[in-house]
C-alpha cells in the first residue's frame, strides 16, 4: 500500500515532538509499505531521496510563520495526486483540514490528527486564528477520519461539532531508558550539569509556551539549582529574544538550542523536574517523554494535562503555584515523585509498540 505524510518539516525530524513520533510511525509503516514523506526545502537536505526505507519528496516553501504550512501543503497534496497517487494521506495539524478533500475526489483516503487548539495560542494574528478555527469544523466534514491525540479533545470534537473522533495518544519510548551511562555523563558535563540538581523544559520559543512563567519563578528561587531549556525558534521573534535576554539575567539558566533526540532524553532523564507550561489543550509529546523519563512533573492545570500526568505530579494555575511547586521539589531533592504503580499504569497508557499498531490499523483498515 501506498502511504503519503503531510505536514511535517521533514525525515529525519528536527522540530517538535508530534513530528518526532511521526517520523517514528513512518518508519514503522514502512517495513511492508510504500510510505512517502514531503518534506519542506529549508529544513532538509533536496538531494535526499530516502531514510530508512522511506521516500522523501522535498516540496519548495517560504520559511514563514504564517504562510509556510500552508504554500507546502498546498503544492504536496498536488504532487502527491498527480505523480505518487497513494492509498492513503495522513496529515498532521488542524491547519492542513482544508487540503484533504482534494485527494478524496480522485479515490484517496484521507486522515488528519488535528492535534490542539491551535486558534488559541498567542502567535498567531486575528487572520491565523479565523483560518485556524474554522480548519477546526473543515476537519469534521472533509477527511475520511479525523483523529484526536488527548480524552479532551476528541470531548471537545463532539460537544461542539457532533463529531466522533478517533482517539489515538502519542507513544512513550522505551528505549530512551537505555541509554549508557558514559554517552549520559558526556552530555551532562557538556553542559555542566549535575544529576538531579536542575529543572529542565522542552519545546519552541514562542509565546503560548509561556516560558516566561518559569524563568520568573526559578529567579525566585534560592538554590544551586540549575534550569536547563531545550529546544528554540527556527523563525526567530521579538519574544525569543526577549526570553533569551531573560535567560542571560541568570547564570544558572542553560539555553541549548535544537539538540537531538538522544541529547533531549539524557538531559530529561536525569533532571530533578520536567517543568510543563504550555497549555494549548492538545497532548504535548514533550510532558509524554517527561513523564515516561522524569521521576517529578509540573504541569499547567488544564484539562489535557490532567489526562496525562498521574499522581505523583503536579499541576499549577498561576506563577505563585508553580514558586511553591519548585521550592517544594528543592527542598525534598526529588524524592517525593511518582510511585512504581505510576509509571507501570503510565507505560500501559502509552505504550509505543501498541500505539504504533493502532495507528497501522487505522490507517491500513478504517475505510
Amino acid at each position: 500500500m501506498k502511504i503519503a505524510i503531510i505536514g511535517i518539516r521533514g525525515i529525519p525530524v528536527i522540530y517538535s515532538g508530534y513530528e518526532t513520533f511521526a517520523g517514528y510511525l513512518a518508519e514503522h509503516l514502512a517495513e511492508n509499505n510504500q510510505v512517502y514523506a514531503y518534506c519542506r526545502s529549508p529544513y532538509i537536505d533536496g538531494k535526499r531521496r530516502s531514510y530508512k526505507k522511506i521516500h522523501l519528496i522535498t516540496i519548495p516553501t517560504i520559511k514563514s510563520k504564517n504562510f509556510e504550512t500552508f504554500i507546502h501543503s498546498l503544492l504536496s497534496t498536488i504532487h502527491s495526486i498527480i505523480f505518487v497517487r497513494p492509498d492513503v494521506i495522513y496529515y498532521l495539524g488542524v491547519g492542513n483540514a482544508l487540503f484533504t478533500f482534494l485527494p478524496r475526489l480522485f479515490g484517496t483516503k484521507t486522515f488528519i490528527n488535528v492535534d490542539g487548539l491551535d486558534w488559541k495560542r498567542e502567535k498567531w494574528g486575528m487572520v491565523g486564528r479565523f483560518y485556524l478555527r474554522a480548519s477546526q469544523y473543515l476537519a469534521t466534514v472533509l477527511p475520511s477520519v479525523t483523529i484526536t491525540d488527548s480524552l479532551y479533545m476528541e470531548k471537545y470534537y463532539l460537544d461542539h461539532y457532533g463529531k466522533k473522533t478517533v482517539y489515538i495518544p502519542y507513544a512513550f519510548e522505551e528505549k530512551l531508558l537505555t541509554l549508557g551511562k558514559n554517552a549520559e555523563d558526556n552530555v551532562l558535563n557538556k553542559y555542566r550539569l549535575a544529576r538531579k540538581k536542575y529543572f529542565v523544559w522542552v519545546g519552541r520559543i514562542v509565546p503560548d509556551n509561556h516560558l516566561e512563567n518559569l524563568i520568573n519563578a526559578f529567579n525566585k528561587l534560592k538554590t544551586d539549582f540549575r534550569c536547563v531549556f531545550l529546544g528554540d525558534d527556527p523563525y526567530g521573534s521579538g519574544y525569543k529574544n526577549r526570553i533569551l535576554k531573560m535567560a542571560k539575567e541568570d547564570r544558572r539558566i542553560v539555553m541549548t538550542g535544537f539538540v537531538d533526540r538522544k541529547t533531549v532524553a539524557i538531559l530529561v532523564r536525569n533532571a530533578v523536574c520536567y517543568v510543563e507550561t504550555k497549555r494549548s489543550n492538545g497532548t504535548h509529546p514533550s510532558l509524554i517523554e517527561g513523564m515516561g523519563l522524569c521521576d517529578n512533573v509540573v504541569a499547567y492545570n488544564i484539562r489535557a494535562n490532567k489526562y496525562v500526568i498521574g499522581n505523583g505530579s503536579y499541576l499549577y494555575k498561576n506563577k505563585k503555584q508553580l514558586l511553591v511547586l519548585l521550592k517544594k521539589i528543592v527542598k525534598e531533592r526529588g524524592n517525593s515523585g511518582s510511585n512504581q504503580n505510576d509509571k507501570d499504569l503510565f507505560r500501559k497508557i502509552f505504550d509505543f509498540e501498541n500505539i504504533l499498531f493502532r495507528y497501522t490499523q487505522i490507517l491500513l483498515n478504517r475505510f
